[in-house]
């Protein structure tokens, strides 16, 4: 769901937001909200569903349910001291950092980015920014939300814009607003070339058009070549009701949510008519902060190259700051909301919700390296291909968020094309009617997803979650459930000749029933090389392979449990192979069932799997034929208690304890339990584990 709210939106694209979700906050409210109370906790995020709750990867990798689903295996790996601090977000957006030691130092800006220049300790720190989101002199002595006095210090640099203001003032006080915003900037940079080492520009509520084409002219030859053109070392943030003293006097509602907004609008002329909106609503540089605004009605379609980038947000080579900024109802032919060159820009805390473009209808990266932490990428639509984000060559790494109900012919909410891509703790859901890929379509590239929740999504093809072509596909800990394909297989993933790793994550209630397709929750073909690991797998259909269908391809299954899964027309109600081989070990089958009321396992003629120490209820018995090895198969109840866990943790009784071979088993179960067992205490194994995905514990 949409995690915004754009005033200056019709009725009609305000319901289409508020059927995603609903409010926001500002630039300085994302310390304790984003990862803990409300940005991200209750709201922003996903508040108890998509990636946040009250750690966003602290207990849980994702609220009550969330970036675990039921499964919820944040715990200490998760957002201990690696993803996330305390959580996703750490104490603030940052806390320990956006990636522990690892993605921030001591912050999203840490030492390094941050340092005394973009924020103190962080832009995150101990609260937005430790010593100020700009150190020293954007944020003086600092410690309090986002830095001392927030203007800056004892002397703070601060530029006010009024829509009611006149740009002869000196913008020194609210009585003497400037009333354009990019009058406002040039004054800011012309006091850090003065001497000031930054500035502020303050935005009172209201609706601000771009005035100046980046050469500086107020009369350009193309009126629509007009831009919010940022400057190095200002921070442009809006949301004051024009009263404030200091930044943090804001006012906002009780979810932290600003209740004076400040609107970039690109839409000059004839009012909501696209044909004379600016190109770009705002032009990004490196050294600039934007924060706290609405920006929209941006429509890049001119002739020069660049002028067909990035409507809302054009950010080329360069690396700005953007916090809490959402870009809405804006068109370009690469990147409707935002395009992205070869920059490392950092978005936080904002969304890119309701845009249009041929190719990422939110969000265009080229070959840059965006980092994205909190942000909501929602009901954005691409002609072709990566209706929320396409990221041709770059490497995007993705912490919370979520991206939701996007459009596209191919990779639906994303599409990863060349380069690389990582997603952590984010909700990728109810993304639909693509051809492959609804959630995440992937192509000669890397992925890696941690601790995901990828739901509701729905192919019109195949791979509605995640659709693989000659790619690498490193899965842990997601939860995938209630996606579907309708005319292919695969809801869950569809693996073309690729490389794909799968551990510690569920396939629940995914669907293909397609004739003639396999694989409900998984299909590989064509030479795919795939590794399940301490994976859960319920109530998962297709007409064949209800969980998982090889074709050409192997498979290898250790400590997994396929329970309630269910193939329609033929055998293979939970794995089937076809001209593919799968080997199966300690793992558990129960409850599944083909079109004759029994089989888990199938194969076709010449494609017989190996199956060791698995307890598989009913026998391994299906048309096309299926033997096991006799090595420490079973056919007995496995004993599951209701309820506990995600509803399969094994009973003290059960059969499939301390029966499984410790040489083949991961050294950890789904939720991090040991596997191998203390001596002396409860249940002994020596050298040997549990069956399933579960270890019990005494």
């Amino acid at each position: 769901m949409c995690r915004t709210r754009l005033a200056v939106l019709s009725l009609v694209t305000l319901s289409t937001l508020l059927a995603c979700g609903g409010r926001s906050s500002s630039d300085d409210e994302a310390d304790a909200r984003a990862g803990g109370g409300n940005e991200g906790g209750l709201e922003e995020v996903g508040g108890s569903g998509a990636s946040a709750g009250a750690d966003s990867g602290g207990r849980s990798a994702g609220g009550t349910v969330s970036t675990g689903g039921s499964v919820h295996r944040g715990g200490a790996e998760t957002g201990g001291g690696g993803t996330g601090g305390v959580g996703v977000g750490g104490r603030a957006t940052g806390g320990v950092g956006v990636g522990g030691s690892t993605t921030g130092g001591m912050g999203v800006g840490g030492g390094a980015p941050g340092g005394s220049t973009t924020g103190g300790v962080g832009v995150g720190g101990s609260t937005t920014g430790g010593t100020g989101v700009g150190g020293g002199p954007l944020g003086g002595a600092g410690g309090s939300p986002t830095g001392g006095q927030g203007g800056g210090g004892a002397d703070p640099c601060v530029v006010r814009v009024t829509t009611m203001g006149d740009d002869d003032r000196s913008g020194e006080d609210w009585g003497q607003s400037l009333a354009s915003v990019q009058a406002g900037l040039d004054l800011a940079a012309s006091r850090v070339a003065a001497g000031e080492s930054s500035c502020e520009v303050w935005v009172a509520e209201g609706t601000y058009l771009p005035t100046r084409d980046p050469a500086g002219s107020d009369a350009p030859a193309d009126p629509r070549s007009r831009t919010f053109l940022l400057k190095n070392h200002v921070a442009l943030h809006g949301g004051f009701a024009g009263t404030e003293s200091i930044r943090t006097d804001r006012a906002r509602d009780e979810y932290g949510t600003l209740l004076f907004r400040t609107t970039l609008s690109g839409d000059l002329g004839v009012a909501e008519d696209a044909d004379d909106d600016v190109y770009h609503v705002v032009t990004a540089v490196d050294g600039a902060t934007i924060a706290a605004v609405l920006i929209t009605r941006g429509n890049a379609n001119g002739a020069a190259p660049e002028d067909r980038m990035g409507g809302g947000i054009f950010i080329g080579d360069t690396s700005p700051t953007v916090v809490e900024c959402y870009v809405g109802q804006c068109r370009a032919e690469l990147g409707g909301g935002i395009y992205i060159g070869s920059g490392s820009p950092t978005i936080t805390n904002g969304g890119s919700d309701t845009n249009t473009a041929e190719y990422g209808g939110g969000i265009y990266i080229e070959d840059g390296s965006p980092g994205l932490t909190n942000v909501s990428i929602c009901a954005n639509t691409a002609n072709y291909h990566g209706g929320g984000v396409y990221s041709a060559a770059g490497s995007p790494v993705f912490v919370g968020g979520s991206i939701s109900a996007d459009h596209a012919i191919d990779g639906g909410g994303l599409h990863i094309a060349g380069g690389s891509a990582e997603l952590r703790g984010a909700s990728i859901s109810g993304n639909g009617e693509a051809d492959r890929g609804s959630a995440v379509f992937v192509s000669e590239a890397t992925v890696t997803l941690t601790d995901c929740t990828l739901s509701g999504n729905m192919a019109q093809d195949s791979g509605a979650s995640i659709y693989a072509s000659e790619a690498t596909v490193v899965v842990d800990g997601c939860d995938f459930s209630g996606n579907s394909a309708r005319e292919g297989a695969g809801a869950g993933m569809d693996n073309q000749a690729s490389t794909v790793t799968v551990t510690r994550s569920s396939f629940m209630g995914c669907s293909a029933t397609m004739p003639d397709q396999g694989g409900g929750a998984i299909r590989n073909r064509e030479g795919t090389e795939a590794l399940f690991s301490n994976c859960l797998f319920v109530g998962n259909t297709s007409n064949f392979g209800g969980a998982i269908y090889d074709y050409d391809s192997s498979s290898f299954v250790v400590n997994c449990s396929f329970i309630g899964n269910t193939a329609i027309a033929s055998g293979g109600a939970a794995i089937y192979e076809d001209g593919g081989t799968s080997v199966i070990t300690n793992s558990i089958f129960w409850r599944n069932q083909d079109a004759a009321g029994v089989g888990a396992i199938g194969s076709t003629s010449g494609s017989t799997p190996t199956v060791t120490y698995s307890d598989i209820v009913g026998g391994c018995t299906v048309a096309g034929g299926c033997t096991t090895s006799d090595t420490g198969n079973m056919n007995a109840e496995p004993l599951f208690v209701e309820g506990a866990m995600d509803g399969y943790a094994l009973l003290a009784t059960s059969p499939c304890i301390d029966v499984g071979s410790g040489a083949a088993a991961p050294p950890a179960d789904m939720y991090g339990t040991a596997r191998f067992d203390v001596p002396g205490i409860g249940n002994d194994g020596a050298d040997f584990v549990d069956m399933g995905h579960y270890e019990y514990t005494p």
